[in-house]
């Protein structure tokens, strides 16, 4: 998906396309591809340069956690925090910095958390600029990402309780005219394509396609996809502390689940929602939980973002709260949880694939290699490393799966030479089967490693990948994964 953003931000730069979302996936804001675009034009073209992105928005997000922690914490707490947003886990970093598209979104979730903050501060006494700059962050984060959904059902919920007569309508009129504005690529995106971003939606939580929704079957709906979603409550809830640990480390995550306890206990309870800044935090862990044991449709550790990115601020808390003669074991406790995920950082960094990639883009550059065949995992990468001098279509095992760009397979197959790529570390035999059917057909081709990827090419008559019976070798890996 990286190198997606990334060809995306070529495209824009060229002035090719204009994408609102990640092609083909209408919940995915492209903010990440037109920040990467401005990156490109004065740096260049390059993975590297794309990185730029996700460290920009990360670097941005420990500033906001040190302005936060200001408003929530004592001293001690401040330098907690910083430190826990500073040297986070690699999983951590993985899904908010080197893949772009969750570094702007978690900028922007904990900037409107940070609106909602220093609004509550203040007694909520501005009812105008303060709620439709809160619905502007809302809707710009809403538009990145479906994960601010609880961050709006946060807004809502003290919007509603402060506001229960007259003055609850002129608050949520300028909290919704805010919304839009930062929502507008989203709204013009749907007037382009009508219900694109809805459909998606409704796929991406109930698992339904396109064909389901055009023509429903309501007992289908209700009772194979709602109901079982319902079944599935209780697992997908206890699920979620691994999923935590495996975005910001496992001693972080007892840290942060063992706060949130605490945090909960001091200030979760009160009665009149949005009181204390706390209070608020603790709605929004509240609807965060609700949203991902019942809208999330399949478990993964990155869903777990939008729950996570003010774990910093809540091991502050914990720490600063045990007491002065107990301090030493908080520091103890953030010691190891540092130690830990620097050991991850350098053990992760730098990315082994890395030099696979760049060998590959060099093979083909210097072969003259331009139209070709790749599963999703590899094409579009090397699609990006060569600076789109090679096209390659990701419809190796199947003819539609995550073809971001179709018009550009059908350049591939209308091409008069093409070659295949295929990571031979992942799918042997798929490398096998391509060599078997050319066998039977008397086809001649070349073959060259390059680091474990099979590259072929030269070939005395075309082969297209729906003549190799190779589909169901994906499936039988991704199930071996």
């Amino acid at each position: 998906d990286t190198a997606v953003f990334g060809l995306m931000a070529k495209h824009i730069l060229e002035l090719k396309e204009f994408p609102a979302y990640l092609v083909l996936m209408h919940y995915v804001g492209s903010m990440a591809s037109y920040a990467g675009a401005v990156f490109f034009k004065f740096f260049g073209v390059s993975s590297t340069v794309f990185d730029l992105v996700g460290a920009l928005f990360s670097f941005l997000w420990v500033i906001l956690i040190f302005f936060m922690a200001k408003e929530l914490l004592c001293r001690v707490g401040i330098v907690v925090a910083l430190l826990s947003a500073t040297l986070p886990f690699y999983g951590f970093l993985r899904y908010s910095l080197l893949t772009a598209q969750y570094g702007e979104a978690v900028f922007f979730m904990l900037l409107a958390l940070f609106v909602l903050i220093k609004w509550a501060k203040s007694g909520y006494e501005n009812d105008t600029a303060a709620p439709m700059l809160l619905g502007f962050c809302c809707g710009f984060a809403y538009w990145t990402t479906l994960g601010a959904v609880p961050e709006i059902l946060t807004v809502l919920t003290i919007m509603l309780s402060r506001y229960r007569k007259g003055p609850f309508f002129k608050v949520a009129l300028f909290f919704l005219a805010g919304f839009f504005i930062g929502y507008i690529p989203a709204i013009a995106h749907n007037l382009l394509y009508p219900y694109a971003t809805l459909f998606r939606l409704a796929g991406k939580v109930f698992d339904l396609d396109r064909s389901v929704l055009l023509n429903p079957n309501l007992a289908d709906i209700v009772f194979q996809r709602i109901l079982l979603k319902i079944s599935i409550i209780p697992v997908s809830f206890f699920k979620m502390p691994n999923l935590i640990a495996s975005l910001i480390g496992v001693p972080a995550a007892a840290l942060f689940i063992i706060s949130m306890v605490f945090v909960t206990k001091d200030h979760g309870f009160r009665r009149g929602a949005g009181k204390d800044m706390w209070h608020i935090l603790c709605i929004y862990i509240y609807w965060c939980v609700i949203f991902h044991i019942i809208l999330v449709q399949s478990p993964r550790e990155r869903y777990m973002a939008p729950l996570c990115i003010a774990f910093p601020l809540f091991i502050g808390y914990l720490v600063s709260r045990f007491r002065p003669r107990f301090r030493s074991l908080g520091i103890a406790l953030l010691s190891i949880v540092i130690l830990y995920n620097c050991y991850t950082i350098a053990y992760s960094f730098p990315d082994k694939n890395a030099n696979r990639y760049t060998a590959l883009a060099g093979r083909l550059v210097e072969r003259g290699l331009h139209y070709g065949f790749s599963d999703y995992d590899t094409g579009y990468i090397a699609q990006f490393e060569t600076k789109e001098k090679s096209i390659i279509s990701p419809t190796l095992f199947h003819p539609t799966f995550c073809d971001r760009w179709p018009e550009e397979t059908k350049r591939v197959r209308a091409a008069r030479e093409i070659f295949y790529i295929i990571d031979k570390s992942v799918y042997p035999e798929a490398a096998l089967a391509l060599e078997k059917k050319c066998k039977e057909r008397g086809i001649t081709y070349k073959n060259e490693d390059v680091k474990g990827f099979g590259v072929y090419y030269n070939f005395s008559s075309k082969i297209f990948p729906e003549d190799l019976p190779i589909k169901k070798i994906e499936e039988e890996t991704q199930a071996r994964s």
